[in-house]
């Protein structure tokens, strides 16, 4: 349209091929994981695999008494459902137990949220800003700050809570109360839940950000006041169902000096710190 201007015009470019850039940092992503699988990767079941999985999930499961309990089932502070039926699905496709298989799978779901994060800006951005974002998103996912959940076959759960628990809340900021994008972010919440336990944070996000856009006048009335009751509901529903292990209490931060410390020290690397 030559009636457009430059901008409006490459803002009609991008539109029209928008999925490249998603696509691309996905795509940039899976391939160093998969890179770093390839180097550092051991077909060896890894320290909790050896239980939760070797002990526990595939006995049962091979001797059909597994139920449901045994899938929601604690694994340390986490009730870690959908990496069970992950590590389930994985040996049926595999005919056995493949830890570098379930590594390569487990690069699907990051790649997924990589996907999912650099799609969502696409509305607000024009094509350089857009490319920037790619890079970017690509850069920080793709890079080996967690080579540990890389390398282990068990660690979907990592990724689970990311993809479900930012994708929730991305829904719930333009969802009405009791809609149909509604209930679908409210599903995800819940899986992200049984991803690991940190997945009902993503709900207590979701209520702040109701609260703030009451204040702003961008949601009104009584339907969204008992929505945002059932989010608060929900919150603290999984907070109450989720598992405290006193051995585990001295590996906490104890104070907001020490966790802001930690957070510090892990947002440092690769740089080491002493103190």
């Amino acid at each position: 349209n030559h009636n457009m201007t430059p901008a409006l015009q490459t803002r009609d470019r991008l539109a029209s091929s928008w999925m490249i850039f998603p696509l691309a940092g996905a795509f940039a992503v899976v391939g160093a994981k998969i890179w770093l699988i390839a180097n550092g990767g051991s077909p060896t079941p890894f320290w909790d695999q050896w239980v939760a999985e070797g002990k526990i999930l595939y006995p049962k499961y091979f001797d059909v008494t597994l139920n449901i309990f045994t899938l929601i089932a604690p694994h340390n502070e986490h009730r870690i459902l959908l990496t069970r039926l992950w590590s389930l699905m994985l040996i049926d496709v595999g005919g056995y137990w493949d830890s570098v298989l379930q590594m390569l799978a487990n690069t699907t779901i990051i790649g997924a949220l990589v996907a999912i994060l650099i799609a969502t800006f696409r509305p607000i951005l024009f094509e350089g800003s857009y490319a920037a974002l790619t890079l970017f998103t690509a850069a920080i996912f793709g890079l080996p700050f967690g080579w540990e959940s890389t390398l282990a076959g068990f660690h979907s759960q990592w990724y689970f809570v990311m993809l479900f628990g930012i994708g929730s809340v991305l829904l719930f900021c333009e969802a009405r109360a009791f809609s149909t994008r509604w209930w679908v972010a409210l599903f995800l919440a819940v899986l992200s839940y049984f991803s690991m336990a940190s997945g009902a944070l993503p709900v207590a996000a979701a209520f702040a950000i109701g609260v703030i856009q009451f204040n702003m006048a961008r949601r009104s009335g009584w339907r969204e006041i008992v929505g945002l009751a059932l989010l608060g509901v929900a919150f603290v529903t999984m907070v109450a169902f989720t598992p405290v292990l006193a051995h585990h209490a001295p590996l906490r931060a104890h104070s907001i000096g020490q966790f802001l410390r930690a957070l510090l020290q892990i947002m440092s690397w690769p740089v080491t710190q002493d103190h």
